[in-house]
């Protein structure tokens, strides 16, 4: 059995246990496909649709057009408008990327004005080889009106890569959310068009 299919056999004996092993929080699994064109050598415009926040509940889709603008290879500031099909609600973001070598990160700030929704997330990543590499992660999601009851989830995360058009990403949060703590196994399907 090759590499890449024995890390999808540990991904899928995670995931499919972690519902079972986690009786307070659920796990997520979730589709992203981004696309995009350059427009100048600095400039690129970028598509992502995601389905649904997670496949396992209820989709409600969510679009984005994200521009980014590349400083240098380690600074890579956006500007992101979407809109949330569920709530049909607009979104504003801003993100940054970047990296040196083997390391990258990535982090975005959304703010949904209609709601008052917040979401921020930041991932930072070491490539171990040109398929797979290890990292952190952050994610929070709630809205300012309620501080209290902001989610704050964090830990670990591994990424595996096929070729340059699929990605999944798995990771594990000791997760916050209302008044339950603990952990929860987040899947990520990354389709590059």
């Amino acid at each position: 059995m090759s590499f890449s299919n024995k890390v999808l056999v540990v991904v899928f004996l995670l995931v499919s246990s972690s519902a079972s092993a986690l009786d307070s929080l659920d796990s997520r699994v979730r589709l992203l496909v981004h696309g995009g064109v350059s427009l100048t050598d600095d400039v690129t415009l970028i598509g992502h649709i995601i389905p649904a926040g997670n496949l396992l509940g209820e989709v409600s889709p969510l679009s984005y057009i994200e521009l980014n603008y590349s400083l240098v290879e380690q600074f890579k500031p956006s500007l992101t408008l979407a809109w949330a099909f569920g709530p049909d609600e607009l979104i504003l973001s801003t993100q940054f990327t970047g990296g040196i070598g083997p390391t990258w990160y990535w982090t975005t700030f959304e703010w949904q004005p209609q709601s008052g929704g917040v979401y921020w997330f930041a991932r930072y990543n070491v490539a171990l080889t040109d398929s797979f590499g290890v990292g952190a992660e952050e994610e929070s999601f709630g809205t300012f009106a309620d501080v209290s009851g902001i989610s704050h989830g964090g830990g670990p995360n591994i990424y595996v890569r096929f070729g340059k058009g699929v990605q999944i990403d798995l990771s594990v949060h000791y997760r916050t959310l209302v008044e339950s703590t603990g952990l929860e196994f987040v899947l990520r399907y990354h389709i590059f068009l």
